[in-house]
């Protein structure tokens, strides 16, 4: 028989205890309580009401907040519940605290809502909490303004005067560059307006002004806007000028409060060519480009820059929250159509086109999150429609219409990609092409290796490429090659496929990237896959028809938005000149050829070599223009033109005529087509012969022969 051990009774009580102890503190987690912090709106827009509400605890990840929201005395709607964004940090050193963010959409200017947020969490800390908040106005003079006559030669005297609430009104002619210095105030802005003949012929700046407007100017060159409060832009012509701020538009280099970008037509000098294309290609400029929280940029026309609309990133970026960027026109942009990096929160990218960019719509990172990308449509995006890189967090992409060629859903970043929230959005792409050393993929119709699996949530789209087949990757681990495996191995466990046959208009895959393509129109065909195939998501698909939401950007039946301006600047007049024809070039015995051509009577013409602008001119009453070139030195010049109206709308740019100006007959580059331009009379012997010298010889040649 063995002997009995006896435990020591005090051990027997310790073990006891902390049996106790460690059940109690199981009991504890288990219950993993919510504490809800102060709940704010900060810097609500005319159109939109950022909510946050920091929380503490909830490890277990299961507290949620409803949103419901009325107009004063009106009745309660159900808005989009809020998101929960854990605590987290990005490479480049921006962290950020737990909280719940979210945002009421589309709401009415001028006026206050009552907000009521519940939060649920089952193992408690449950509370309501109701605030009221007011949208702001739009802007526009005090009633009753006093309006002061102005004219280029009494800008000086006139504006020195100005009080809080003048309309100054500028008569037609052109006006010297100025530094704005005076102020108006919240009531009683200062507006500062023009008319289709307005001109103002340089930058104009404002340094830490407040309660500012421009309406119906046009400006060659840059209007910068740095530490203002509540300046807006409205129905503007702005013409950018590489020697005239780097080839910028409206810009705020530092942050600025409220400013409000409307409605105006902003045209750069960067060239839709294969060279152009990427953060290291020959482009230059910023359309739009500012910092600071409570921002609306709205239906402007935005084309020919680096990037069209931006947010400032990096260490430059400053309080970038509730902003909304909506409707507006974007093409031609060698880098990002819409750059929303460095993101805090409830930063709104809806209902935008954009249309020959290298970029669509930019998350490089986002900071937590929400970044909601919503009914967007992007058509000829060359490399990525979603550029979400540098371990960007929180982005939000719902009911998107992409047609590119390459991948229909592809992101190269190197970095995760992280608590991405994704439903309804239609994708489509097909065999794609190297440009300017940038892959855009072979078609699949997702490479997302970089995806966080365990932290994202795809679901509800329609994906589809022109190659016919359903390939793709769902982050570093899983392919997949038919719609089956893509429901049974990815969470998109309810994707639909599609193919261009799912729009009622004809459209064709944009696979000569490097065309200006006119923007088709995406509406569905009745009866088409996408139709009914997607989830419902409360302030995004109301009032949809049928069983279900529809994929994309819209839905079947319903208007198309108005993209870009409203009204133009200086007038009603939206339609820009027809695209030009490649000008004529004569006096090619000299190195300053003169170009001509024909365009609509009165337009002005830009002339742009390699995209900066070297010259312009006006076309007389029949339409016909020309123009002596300033010398141009040794080398190949790739010569374009564009043709502004008088309310500064902007064509899209001619095809390209190459002029090559060398000491001697140079060979014809790339061995394409071309015609050298006739030597003429020469005189003296020494002429312009093949035998001369110093000759100089002007090869044209059309860039689809020879710089595509």
């Amino acid at each position: 028989m063995q002997p009995t051990h006896r435990v020591p009774r005090p051990l027997v009580r310790l073990a006891l205890g902390l049996t106790a102890a460690l059940a109690d503190l199981a009991q504890l987690q288990a219950s993993d309580p919510s504490v809800p912090g102060a709940v704010s709106a900060p810097n609500p827009t005319t159109c939109g009401i950022a909510l946050v509400w920091p929380f503490s605890g909830d490890d277990n990840g299961n507290g949620r907040v409803t949103v419901r929201y009325r107009p004063v005395g009106g009745t309660y709607q159900t808005g989009m519940p809020l998101f929960r964004v854990p605590a987290g940090a990005t490479s480049d050193g921006v962290s950020w605290t737990s909280r719940h963010a979210g945002s009421l959409f589309d709401l009415q200017p001028a006026t206050t809502y009552e907000i009521e947020l519940t939060l649920n969490d089952p193992d408690g800390g449950g509370t309501v909490r109701t605030l009221a908040m007011s949208t702001r106005a739009v802007p526009a003079p005090m009633a009753g303004a006093p309006v002061k006559a102005v004219t280029p030669a009494t800008f000086n005297a006139v504006a020195a005067g100005a009080q809080p609430g003048d309309i100054l009104q500028l008569a037609d002619g052109t006006y010297a560059p100025f530094t704005w210095n005076l102020d108006g105030e919240a009531a009683r802005p200062l507006v500062l307006r023009g008319g289709p003949g307005t001109v103002i012929d340089g930058n104009i700046d404002l340094f830490g002004r407040s309660y500012v407007q421009f309406d119906g100017l046009t400006i060659e060159g840059r209007l910068r806007i740095n530490q203002c409060l509540d300046v807006a832009v409205q129905r503007c012509a702005v013409h950018a000028h590489a020697d005239r701020g780097g080839g910028d538009g409206i810009v705020s280099y530092t942050r600025s409060v409220g400013t409000y970008i409307a409605d105006n037509t902003v045209i750069g000098t960067t060239v839709w060519a294969e060279p152009s294309l990427g953060a290291g290609g020959a482009n230059q400029g910023e359309g739009i480009d500012v910092t600071g929280p409570g921002l609306v940029i709205r239906n402007n026309r935005v084309h020919h820059f680096r990037d069209g609309v931006a947010l400032l990133e990096g260490d430059l970026a400053v309080d970038q929250f509730s902003i909304d960027i909506v409707e507006n026109d974007i093409s031609e942009c060698a880098d990002d159509g819409i750059q929303a990096d460095s993101a805090l929160h409830n930063v709104r990218v809806l209902r935008n086109r954009l249309t020959n960019c290298f970029m669509g719509l930019s998350s490089q990172p986002g900071y937590g999150g929400p970044l909601y990308l919503v009914r967007n449509v992007l058509y000829n995006i060359v490399f990525e429609s979603f550029k979400l890189h540098n371990g960007t967090t929180g982005d939000v992409l719902l009911n998107n219409t992409v047609v590119k060629s390459g991948d229909a859903f592809g992101v190269f970043s190197g970095n995760p990609i992280l608590h991405t929230f994704t439903r309804n959005n239609l994708l489509i792409g097909g065999p794609g092409h190297v440009w300017n050393g940038y892959d855009s993929g072979d078609g699949r119709v997702m490479d997302l290796v970089d995806l966080d699996t365990a932290t994202v949530s795809l679901d509800y789209d329609g994906f589809g490429s022109t190659n016919g087949l359903m390939s793709g990757k769902f982050g570093p681990s899983v392919h997949f090659a038919t719609l089956a495996e893509l429901r049974s191995l990815t969470t998109e466990v309810h994707a639909t496929q599609v193919g261009l046959g799912v729009f009622a208009a004809s459209v064709t895959l944009p696979d000569a990237a490097m065309t200006s393509f006119a923007a088709p129109d995406l509406r569905l065909a009745a009866g088409a896959a996408a139709i009914d195939a997607g989830i419902a998501i409360t302030g995004i698909t109301d009032g949809f028809a049928g069983a279900a939401p529809d994929l994309g950007a819209y839905e079947f039946g319903q208007a198309i938005p108005t993209y870009g301006p409203r009204v133009s600047g200086g007038g009603g007049d939206v339609t820009p000149p027809a695209t030009p024809a490649a000008p004529t070039v004569s006096n090619g015995t000299t190195a300053t050829p003169t170009l001509s051509g024909t365009t609509e009577a009165g337009a002005t013409i830009h002339v742009f070599d390699g995209g900066v602008l070297i010259v312009t001119a006006t076309a007389d009453g029949s339409g016909h223009w020309s123009v002596l070139l300033p010398t141009l030195g040794t080398g190949d010049h790739n010569l374009t033109v564009t043709a502004s109206d008088a309310s500064g709308n902007t064509s899209g740019p001619s095809p390209d005529v190459v002029v090559t100006v060398a000491g001697g007959v140079p060979t014809p580059p790339g061995g394409g087509p071309s015609t050298p331009v006739s030597s003429g009379g020469g005189g003296g012997g020494a002429g312009c012969g093949m035998g001369a010298a110093a000759a100089l010889v002007l090869l044209l040649s059309l860039a689809s022969g020879l710089h595509q």
